[in-house]
């Protein structure tokens, strides 16, 4: 492959091609001028190997100008750089839309009644009895009987009037402070409850 000229060479042939088309247009025309009468034709002349070709100075210019432009075109414009072309985009197809199959609520079921509770009996209270617990009889016996003794072993106290009920009083003083320290707590709570109860139950 041969070298391509360089921009120096195109130049050059440029301008001597351009200097030659020039001083070939001013020859023509001046041979135009000088001879005004028709020119007859002259006979064909038969050219023989030896002989120069006239204008062969001229052909190697014409035979390279549409390669000098070419050249010249091909550096001077730039090459297009040819451009994909744009690939349709496929679409996709809609799918369709699924419907929710519609939901069958079943009813809540009632409660059921709640049975009615039986009324509480209201708490029983021991009746009290007011009647004691010895007969008039008893006591007037174990008096006698308690009466007998203290004077045969109790001898009557300095500030004690002298009487039975005195002399008993005396001996059931420490018997009856021990027993109440025992059982008086419990006694009183238990009334205290008893009450309560009587009073809540008719509040009710």
């Amino acid at each position: 492959m041969s070298a391509e000229p360089s921009m120096e060479e195109i130049l050059s042939s440029i301008k001597r091609i351009i200097a030659e088309e020039g001083e070939g247009t001013q020859a023509r025309a001046r041979r135009a001028r000088a001879a005004p009468q028709p020119i007859e034709p002259e006979p064909e002349e038969v050219l023989e190997l030896s002989d120069p070709m006239p204008h062969s100075r001229m052909e190697p210019a014409r035979v390279e100008q549409p390669r000098v432009e070419r050249d010249m075109a091909r550096v001077a414009a730039p090459q297009p750089v040819a451009q994909p072309a744009p690939q349709p985009v496929a679409q996709p197809a809609p799918q369709p839309v699924a419907q929710p199959a519609p939901h069958h609520y079943a009813p809540e079921p009632e409660p059921a009644p709640q049975p009615a509770q039986p009324p509480r009996p209201a708490p029983v209270e021991p009746a009290m009895s007011d009647e004691p617990i010895l007969s008039q009889r008893a006591a007037a016996a174990s008096l006698g009987s308690l009466e007998t003794l203290s004077k045969l072993l109790v001898k009557p106290e300095p500030e004690s009037d002298g009487t039975l009920e005195g002399l008993v009083r005396e001996m059931l003083r420490p018997m009856l402070r021990s027993w109440l320290d025992t059982h008086l707590p419990e006694m009183v709570e238990t009334m205290v409850a008893r009450e309560i109860a009587k009073i809540t139950a008719q509040m009710r």
